[in-house]
């Protein structure tokens, strides 16, 4: 029997450890194969050398929103040192939704943290991608938050990426060589179903 979560990836590493620029590597080559992404990166920023700011990047129609700053902002919710707009959470799950009309052939999302084991955030949309096995995804979450990730989502320790900022050039680029290969399987293998 297939494990319930052996259709994610999970991309995983330290606090600005580069995983969202090595999952960006990965779209990017993958994009360059032919396969249609959907879903979003959260490309942050750095104010005085400490992270200011977060957008979300939309894969399939290009694009970015302000999704949380460590700035008040009027109408935008708090979560821990940061404030979240709610109208970039709407966008993202509406955008990874209606991209299920005319399913892509990977999803990202970037990132699920506590918010998201707290049930909040992207919890809702994680918990309808969950359930949709025939669709490649990657997931980025940092190491502290591995295991509740994987434990609420049933994700296989074999399907876990980890990032080291520390790793050479070549062995990143075999990393994400890797993980190309094993996702242009899934597609290949979920398109003859």
């Amino acid at each position: 029997m297939k494990d319930p979560g052996s259709h994610i990836v999970v991309v995983s590493g330290g606090v600005h450890g580069g995983k969202t620029s090595f999952t960006e590597e990965v779209v990017n080559t993958l994009k360059k194969r032919g396969l249609r992404i959907a879903g979003f990166l959260s490309r942050g920023t750095f104010k005085g050398g400490i992270r200011d700011s977060y957008s979300l990047i939309n894969l399939a129609a290009g694009g970015e929103i302000p999704l949380a700053t460590a700035d008040l902002r009027e109408g935008w919710f708090r979560y821990r040192r940061f404030y979240f707009n709610p109208a970039a959470l709407a966008l993202g799950k509406e955008t990874v939704l209606s991209s299920l009309e005319d399913p892509p052939d990977l999803i990202v999302i970037d990132e699920v943290g506590p918010m998201e084991l707290e049930g909040m955030g992207w919890h809702s949309l994680l918990q309808e991608l969950a359930v949709l096995e025939t669709l490649p995804q990657i997931w980025v979450a940092r190491e502290r938050v591995l295991e509740g990730v994987m434990e609420r989502w049933k994700i296989p320790p074999g399907h876990v990426v980890r990032i080291d900022p520390r790793m050479g050039t070549q062995a990143r680029e075999k990393l994400s060589a890797n993980l190309c290969e094993n996702i242009a399987n899934l597609v290949r293998r979920n398109k003859g179903r």
